[in-house]
């Protein structure tokens, strides 16, 4: 194998383990306890039942086919909250979104679930009939 072929492997492996962590700390973070005092207008998350949280940003490519369907999922119902992850970073960082789109289901005030990447109108409304 050349050197460019090395680099390439190593420029891959490299992008993998990043995806990697991320989902593996998306993991450890069920069951606990979901962060107080946001400062997000409209954001009431109920501490019994279930919400979904979408962070998104206004420069993500692969957030803006989930967008609209999000907005019309939170105008339908009180439990879908979006939230703009680069104009609340504090709220982001408490609940340690490290890229956009992620999906953040609360389940009587702990994380149930976080789903990393984009997802469908239907993959999303399962999300919300299994919480």
């Amino acid at each position: 194998m050349s050197l460019i072929g090395y680099i390439v492997l190593g420029i891959a492996a490299f992008m993998l383990s990043i995806q990697a962590y991320a989902w593996l700390d998306a993991r450890r973070a069920r069951g606990r306890k979901i962060p107080t005092g946001s400062n997000v207008p409209g954001l009431n998350i109920p501490e019994t039942g279930p919400a979904l949280l979408y962070f998104h940003s206004p420069s993500c490519m692969a957030c803006r086919p989930m967008t609209p369907v999000i907005r019309t999922l939170a105008t339908e119902r009180k439990d879908v909250h979006a939230i703009d992850a680069h104009e609340h970073s504090e709220l982001a960082r408490a609940y340690g979104i490290r890229g956009t789109p992620t999906l953040v289901r609360i389940k009587d005030g702990h994380i149930d679930q976080i789903l990393l990447g984009t997802r469908s109108e239907v993959q999303i409304r399962a999300l919300l009939d299994a919480a």
